[in-house]
């Protein structure tokens, strides 16, 4: 049950990538944003600093960024906390191998 599909693995390099990209602009996205919501700011500077931020990628838009399950790479009900999806999830709890969780019966 544990293993990787090539293509899953094409697929998470894919998504790590955009992550770094993301990362890497994150500081300037946001410091050209408090630059064009900052009302003390000229507004001939505000209008050139949207022109800026609209010229960024849109790879660099953190609505790019899919979470994936880190063993399988499937981008379908992922469980945020673990970073698994469902399938994945009940595998590995039912092995034992999330500490302190205990399956539910009543």
């Amino acid at each position: 049950m544990l293993y990787l599909n090539s293509s899953f693995n094409y697929k998470i390099s894919k998504d790590l990538k955009k992550r770094k990209v993301f990362s890497e602009s994150e500081y300037n996205g946001r410091l050209l944003k408090s630059i064009i919501y900052n009302n003390d700011v000229s507004r001939s500077t505000r209008m050139g600093q949207i022109l800026k931020l609209h010229s960024i990628c849109r790879l660099k838009s953190h609505t790019k960024i899919r979470n994936r399950c880190v063993f399988t790479g499937r981008p379908i009900s992922v469980i945020r906390d673990f970073k698994v999806n469902r399938h994945m999830f009940r595998y590995l709890s039912g092995e034992g191998l999330f500490p302190g969780l205990i399956k539910s019966s009543w």
